[in-house]
């Protein structure tokens, strides 16, 4: 005890980037060789790209935390799932451990992070290493400027429903959709409606070695790759 306060260690939420480690900050390899735990989200059971992303700066010898997260539209089987992470963190932190979570781009943009970190907060210090978002990567990737002037930039999940897509498209300079995967058939339709789709160019994996970039009306699949991006750009803008 210190000043009638328990000594814990510190939570950091780290973004790592959009995969590639060339990506990641100076401040994230720092802080991630510091720690002496990291955590990070294994989604239905698939390797952690965060954790793929971070190895060069994992020290060996840590404790890793592996987060099981049913990806299900299921608000309370996760709540359990982020409810077992918390606790499981929490014990590490009370051994003074501090502890990275890994987090895919920017720990505050779309990031799980965000659930434990409202479950911790009070319980410990939380500092948070921002990262560059997938979002920035694939324009780079892409060659597509996002904004100019007074341009409005539009991050939209493909989770919303077809009327709330189209509805934000309609008002949109430029979009970024994220969280295509099964969504992509009501996306296509939003972006027609709102005279979009010729111009929309489809990202997957970006910043890594298999990146691709194609027009997404040449793309003929049903479903798009889960880490694929859409940036549509109205072309009256352009």
């Amino acid at each position: 005890m210190v000043g009638g306060e328990t000594v814990t260690g510190r939570l950091y939420g780290v973004g790592v980037g959009p995969g590639d480690p060339d990506l990641m900050t100076f401040r994230a390899h720092h802080v991630i060789a510091a720690c002496r735990a990291v955590a990070f989200i294994e989604a239905d059971g698939r390797p952690s790209r965060a954790r793929r992303t971070a190895d060069p700066a994992v020290p060996v010898g840590v404790e890793e935390l592996p987060i099981a997260l049913p990806m299900r539209p299921d608000p309370e089987l996760a709540g359990d799932a982020y409810d077992a992470a918390a606790a499981r963190i929490e014990c590490c932190l009370a051994r003074e451990m501090d502890v990275a979570v890994l987090c895919e781009g920017d720990p505050l943009l779309y990031g799980s992070f965000i659930q434990l970190m409202e479950r911790l907060a009070g319980h410990c210090e939380i500092e948070i290493v921002p990262g560059l978002p997938s979002v920035v990567a694939a324009a780079a990737a892409a060659r597509l400027p996002l904004v100019r002037r007074d341009e409005v930039l539009t991050l939209i999940p493909a989770t919303l429903t077809e009327p709330e897509l189209a509805a934000r498209l309609a008002v949109a300079d430029c979009a970024a959709i994220l969280k295509t995967g099964r969504h992509l058939d009501k996306v296509r339709r939003a972006l027609s409606e709102a005279g979009m789709l010729a111009d929309a160019v489809a990202v997957l994996e970006a910043s890594m070695p298999a990146e691709k970039i194609v027009p997404l009306a040449a793309w003929t699949d049903e479903t798009l790759p889960y880490f694929a991006l859409i940036v549509a750009h109205r072309s009256s803008l352009k």
